[in-house]
């Protein structure tokens, strides 16, 4: 099964980019108005964020996101079939601040935020760095959908660690140079040890895994920012978070990340993953030792 529908994709990634996008236009309308696919989630999550805008901003914002959201699935069976200088010339990264981090003999952590298109940094950013690029993933519960985006992932030269499994699969990587990329927006799964912030107006758990590697390894991290151009083309932008993690205070470094994506989310709503429950926890009073906002915590 998986390679006929390897196959059948492989076949659909050689069409143009044209093509693919009128196909997404489609998709997103029958996404949006006909199935109503998480069109609450999307709508509940941007009105939260974004209160002082009006419904029908809300709205221009959710339609906007779909288009998007569709766009990052052709892009991603493009994946499958597009040659390096395609990718080159469509994935374009800003490495100016962070030049004097990029050298052979040291590692990186670099984090970001669910935005689009997240498949096309994983898979460029192999073929940007001057040391091995190792992405955490996390596995799909289909095996052959997860079959499959691990061979688009890894297609020039990324490798892959499951979160699942990362104690065991990063060992390899702990004494080598790399760079580590890590969705530091990721909903934690248990709440009550996470951190808690502001983030688009409501308390917001964090996990803490990026800080805590940072710290333990004192290893630079670097805050990736997306940005679309146009339909098609990509700029990653790379920028010190903090370049001695040993030295910054416990929350340091996940409040400069918080409100580093916050600002990127608010520049351009569209491009965050809105269709995801990222608010799914509460705040409880029993969490406030865990708040590093420096803003006062919400009462309950």
């Amino acid at each position: 099964m998986y390679y006929l529908v390897f196959g059948l994709l492989y076949i659909a990634s050689l069409l143009p980019f044209r093509v693919l996008y009128v196909i997404s236009d489609v998709l997103a309308f029958f996404l949006y108005h006909i199935i109503g696919y998480r069109r609450q989630v999307v709508l509940e999550n941007i009105a939260g964020s974004f209160p002082d805008l009006s419904t029908r901003e809300h709205i221009k914002i959710a339609k906007r996101f779909y288009r998007n959201f569709c766009d990052n699935w052709v892009e991603t069976i493009k994946l499958l079939s597009i040659s390096a200088e395609g990718l080159k010339r469509r994935a374009q990264f800003d490495v100016s601040k962070v030049q004097h981090l990029l050298v052979p003999e040291r590692s990186i952590i670099e984090v970001a935020g669910h935005q689009f298109n997240f498949e096309v940094l994983s898979i460029a950013l192999g073929m940007v760095l001057p040391f091995p690029q190792v992405t955490v993933y996390m596995p799909l519960s289909s095996k052959l959908m997860d079959r499959l985006f691990m061979y688009i992932r890894a297609r020039f030269g990324t490798r892959l660690v499951s979160a699942t499994n990362m104690s065991a699969e990063y060992t390899a990587w702990r004494n080598k140079p790399h760079g580590l990329g890590l969705a530091a927006d990721q909903s934690p799964g248990h709440p009550e040890g996470a951190y808690w912030m502001w983030f688009l107006n409501r308390p917001t758990a964090f996990v803490r895994g990026p800080e805590r590697m940072g710290r333990a390894t004192n290893t630079a991290v670097v805050y990736i920012t997306f940005s679309k151009p146009r339909r098609g083309y990509y700029t990653f932008q790379m920028e010190p978070l903090h370049e001695s993690p040993r030295q910054s205070d416990t929350g340091d470094i996940t409040r400069l990340f918080v409100r580093k994506l916050e600002a990127v989310v608010k520049n351009d709503p569209a491009l965050y993953m809105w269709s995801h429950k990222r608010w799914k926890h509460d705040w409880k009073r029993e969490y406030s030792r865990h708040w590093i906002d420096d803003r006062e915590m919400p009462a309950g």
